[in-house]
């Protein structure tokens, strides 16, 4: 029955999607694949798909393992369907916590929600042996998580707006690349000497990385700003002497 419900849903979004694409072929033609590709040549573009991938890593390595880190803090497999409903309602409200930080600030939201992940992930890899400490670290989890993803959304259609369509195209491919790589990572750390409740920690490796990477692509555009404006008042009085 509830793949019933989600086929329905999907082919009745489906159908809503056909309905404004058509709509929006009437309204204005769309440009060219050439031109389209050609939004890739900024580097700021790249940068934010690199971002989304390598922050977006740490969120499915210790997701797609969870219930391995869940039996170490002591629940059984009976319980991992309301752990995951718990972690679930986190998602949620990060994602509408994200939303409203990155409309406020975006450059903010892209520093403070990847290291709240960070942290979150390095505090449950702390308290995966207690069993409901760790259970309010993972919906802590979610809620940190998601609240990432409306920023760095954002931040490839700031970037992509010569292409959106193709943008955010690129940006879930990101996502995608994120979920094998944390899918990879999760199962060596499983496999490995480490065990299960090393999950956590091996998960918040990458996103230390995007971290820094965000922290360096926002001072580099901060110094470019700021060279672009020191440089229009020295425009000016040439413009004076040459009238």
């Amino acid at each position: 029955m509830t793949f019933l419900v989600i086929s329905a849903l999907g082919f009745d979004h489906g159908c809503g999607g056909c309905g404004l694409r058509s709509g929006a072929r009437t309204r204005r033609s769309a440009p060219s694949i050439a031109t389209q590709l050609r939004a890739f040549n900024d580097r700021n573009l790249i940068a934010s798909l690199a971002i989304t991938m390598l922050g977006w890593v740490g969120f499915m390595t210790f997701y797609g393992y969870i219930a391995p880190v869940a039996r170490v803090a002591g629940f059984s497999a009976a319980d991992l369907s309301w752990v995951l409903a718990i972690v679930g309602s986190g998602l949620i409200i990060g994602n509408m916590l994200g939303g409203r930080t990155a409309d406020a600030n975006l450059r903010l939201s892209l520093i403070l929600w990847p290291a709240a992940m960070i942290v979150s992930l390095i505090v449950a890899g702390f308290l995966a042996p207690f069993k409901w400490p760790f259970l309010a670290a993972t919906f802590v989890f979610g809620v940190a998580s998601f609240a990432n993803v409306p920023p760095m959304q954002m931040r490839v259609m700031k970037y992509g707006k010569a292409a959106p369509e193709l943008a955010a195209t690129a940006n879930i491919s990101a996502f995608n690349v994120a979920n094998a790589l944390g899918g990879l990572i999760g199962g060596a750390v499983v496999d490995s000497a480490f065990g299960a409740g090393a999950i956590p920690f091996a998960a918040a490796i990458l996103p230390v990385l995007a971290l820094l990477f965000i922290l360096s692509q926002e001072r580099r555009g901060r110094e470019r700003q700021s060279s672009a404006g020191s440089a229009l008042p020295s425009m000016v009085p040439n413009a004076c002497v040459s009238r």
